[in-house]
């Protein structure tokens, strides 16, 4: 037993000399492992860093280039605008629309009759009817109240205009109401293949005080 015991001891004291005598080799074993882990997260962490940088100049470059694309079109549009307008067009709708609740009324009925004319040299001149116009009892001399109500459901208008973005912008030299003569009118003008829409800025009606636009839609006749 005392021999058992005594094996024992020296086992262990030999072992420990070994691990004693061997720290070297484990600090050797172990220490690179936990650098190469550290260079490796430090690799991660840079190529995580270069993706998120280059992820950034790609955003800023493409930023970059849709704003100068984008100076560029905005007067390509008009010019296009500017050129496509010119001919002739087919009045085929009047209408207002309240701009509190969106109600639209066609006040010249659904089907006015009316022309606009778009030259290259920047002239204009629009005339329109309403549908179903009552006709005067005599071609060559209406009455007062006839006048009136011809007068009343027929507007006619021309000068000369200039298109500004997506404006068109209206110089008055002849209308049917001679209040307008010598006024600017701006609109918005949308061209979309052969439908050529013009709306008016908000305004008061003078009928009932409701703010309105006023949206004319026209197709090309040629």
């Amino acid at each position: 037993m005392a021999k058992f015991r005594s094996f024992v001891v020296e086992g262990g004291s030999a072992v420990a000399d070994r691990i004693h005598k061997d720290r070297s080799f484990f600090a050797e074993l172990i220490f690179p492992r936990i650098a190469i882990h550290s260079r490796e997260r430090n690799c991660t962490s840079v190529r995580s860093q270069r993706i998120r940088e280059d992820t950034l100049k790609r955003a800023l470059t493409s930023a970059v280039v849709f704003a100068f694309l984008w100076t560029l079109l905005e007067p390509l549009a008009a010019e296009d605008l500017t050129s496509s307008i010119v001919g002739t067009w087919k009045l085929t709708s009047f209408a207002r629309k309240e701009v509190a609740t969106g109600k639209i009324a066609a006040t010249y009925g659904e089907h006015p009759a009316g022309y606009a004319y778009y030259t290259k040299g920047g002239h204009f001149l629009i005339f329109a009817v309403a549908q179903d116009r009552k006709k005067n009892e005599k071609i060559a001399a209406p009455t007062d109240a006839e006048r009136i109500e011809l007068f009343k459901s027929m507007f006619a208008w021309g000068g000369v205009y200039k298109i500004e973005g997506s404006k068109i912008i209206f110089d008055v030299d002849i209308a049917w109401v001679q209040s307008w003569v010598g006024t600017t009118r701006t609109y918005q003008v949308e061209l979309a293949s052969n439908k050529l829409t013009v709306t008016t800025p908000p305004f008061k009606s003078t009928l009932d005080g409701q703010d309105i636009v006023v949206i004319t839609t026209y197709e090309r006749a040629e």
